[in-house]
């Protein structure tokens, strides 16, 4: 099971919350979710999630990579 909590404390403490900070996951959800709890409880001050996720750039015809493993 993933650890959303010991995530964020681990973000907290490595990244500047006065640096923009950009989140996307697959859909929208997930980082619009995580975005509010950055800048509401955390102070994180310039907060950007991807509206839509992937999908929606993928849908606006944005390039995208496909990581080689």
């Amino acid at each position: 099971k993933y650890d959303f909590t010991r995530w964020l404390s681990t973000l907290a403490h490595s990244v500047n919350k006065d640096d923009p900070f950009v989140l996307i996951c697959q859909s929208g959800v997930r980082s619009h979710a995580v975005a509010r709890v950055l800048s509401n409880k955390l102070g994180f001050e310039r907060v950007y999630d991807a509206a839509e996720g992937m999908d929606g750039w993928s849908r606006s015809g944005f390039e995208t990579q496909t990581p080689a493993h």
